[in-house]
């Protein structure tokens, strides 16, 4: 496409004006060209706003991502552009401001390359945002897997049993010789006993459905008894005909009734918590309903209903069970050992769950992405920096000559410094104001995705963005003095 470009440049323009070119200026755009930059590009920036903030957890969710990247920086092209031209020809009509030497020589030599200049914003100021948004993600990613761990991981370890193949008891019995062999203890132990199923979340209730085209909105849906309530948490609950108990581990459910497959159930209470059962009201995408009703048979007719639908998820009873261990690391390392591989060999064992690998593998994950986050922006801050030296290296080549005059004629040395320091502040902290602009928008998004991971602590990512963009303004600083000395030294007679 370049080379097309320029055969096109070539083939249109006189070789005389090309030898003159560079001495001559860029022609202004015209105004209505203008306008409508800026009205695209204010739109297109407000769009893509408009869907990093208002973006859900759903099937979308990464397509509204990139999305949401392309418009931000085609509307970061369209205002730069359109934006900086506008602002110097504003100044350019203010007389009282224009006819000062300082300000003359910094608006007319911004004018004489505004399309240049206005390419190398753009281009600073995303590769400013990627640099932001890369190490916002990874950072409050590894600092946050605490968090993702708590939640993931309430206990040690979590087994959960189908009750057609094998009981609790049998895997209790199992579980009591291991920590006597390694001589270990448990602690907070938790029995749940449950019916899962699998359907499709309507308004006021859950329907069974697995049709293939609807596999994806499938949630986990759980009945328990109220007399096995009761027995998990040691209360002395009482539901009447038609009442019932929800938990939900996300948002609220927050309705009066609720529909089942056997009939309508008033919400006596929403229950604030359950063993074993994390809550989060960020939690959209893995979010699961517990109802909590009178009668055990109704449990089973519900069984009854859901197993004669079509589908391949089979409903069953569950027996899930909970506990902490304590002792030696060593002898715990074994007993988790011991345990898991007794569970791989047993029929009816759903799941088996342990912290310490969870730990390991969400630490790996973690350590991993914080690397990646830092090499990427080692790569995005090098094209930055490349970017900004070179920038101010051409023009100084090329204003070396227009300063020369303007020192032979009287400029003193400090007014050059002066000059040259209100450009230069002008060309590189505006990009990054648009920049830090961009980054907080864009932690919206990246609360958004991080609840798909289970990690909800929405104030540690806007922290960390906030320490991100400090520390990444005050290396901007240092690299800001550098070019102005490099810009400086060129433009300078000896």
């Amino acid at each position: 496409m370049n080379f097309i470009n320029n055969i096109r440049q070539l083939w249109k323009n006189k070789p005389i004006e090309l030898l003159g070119a560079g001495k001559a200026g860029e022609k202004e755009p015209k105004r209505w060209i203008l306008v409508v930059l800026t009205l695209a590009g204010t739109a297109v920036l407000f769009w893509g706003y408009r869907i990093a903030w208002t973006a859900q957890v759903d099937t979308w969710i990464f397509i509204n991502f990139f999305l949401a990247v392309l418009l931000v920086i085609l509307g970061t092209y369209f205002l730069f552009t359109s934006g900086s031209i506008a602002i110097l020809k504003f100044f350019r009509r203010q007389k009282g401001f224009y006819y000062r030497s300082a300000n003359f020589i910094t608006v007319s030599g911004m004018l004489y390359r505004m399309k240049k200049n206005a390419a190398g914003l753009v281009n600073i100021c995303i590769f400013s945002t990627m640099v932001l948004i890369t190490l916002t993600c990874t950072v409050s990613l590894y600092l946050g897997q605490e968090d993702i761990l708590k939640f993931d991981y309430p206990y040690d370890v979590e087994i959960e049993c189908n009750t057609e193949y094998i009981t609790a008891p049998v895997a209790e019995e199992k579980i009591a010789e291991l920590t006597v062999e390694k001589n270990v203890s448990l602690m907070d132990e938790v029995c749940m006993r449950r019916a899962l199923f699998y359907g499709v979340r309507v308004d006021g209730g859950m329907r069974f459905s697995y049709e293939e085209k609807e596999d994806e909105y499938l949630d986990r849906f759980y009945l328990m008894s109220l007399a096995d309530y009761n027995a998990m948490t040691g209360q002395n609950a009482v539901l009447g005909d038609g009442e019932c108990y929800v938990f939900t581990t996300g948002p609220d459910y927050g309705q009066d009734q609720i529909d089942l497959p056997m009939g309508t159930y008033r919400v006596k209470e929403e229950l604030s918590e359950l063993p074993g059962e994390p809550k989060a009201e960020a939690n959209r995408f893995s979010a699961c309903l517990y109802v909590i009703i009178p009668d055990e048979k109704e449990i089973q007719d519900c069984l009854a209903l859901a197993r004669g639908s079509i589908g391949y998820i089979t409903p069953r009873i569950q027996e899930k069970l909970m506990f902490h261990i304590q002792g030696d690391e060593t002898h715990k390392q074994e007993f988790l050992l011991s345990l898991k591989q007794w569970t791989e060999g047993k029929e009816g064992i759903d799941r088996f769950d342990n912290s310490e690998e969870g730990r390991e593998m969400i630490r790996a994950m973690c350590g991993g992405l914080l690397f990646l986050g830092v090499f990427f922006s080692l790569i995005f801050g090098m094209c930055l920096c490349l970017i900004m030296y070179y920038k101010q290296i051409s023009e100084g080549n090329e204003d070396k000559g227009s300063f020369s005059i303007m020192q032979k004629v009287g400029m003193s040395d400090p007014e050059i410094r002066g000059t040259i320091r209100r450009q230069i502040l002008l060309v590189f902290f505006v990009p990054l104001f648009a920049a830090a602009l961009h980054t907080f928008v864009g932690a919206k998004m990246v609360v958004t995705l991080f609840a798909t991971i289970r990690l909800f602590n929405n104030a540690l990512i806007y922290k960390s963005a906030a320490a991100v963009i400090v520390l990444f303004a005050v290396l901007y600083g240092g690299i800001y003095q550098i070019t102005a000395k490099t810009y400086y030294r060129l433009v300078r007679s000896e």
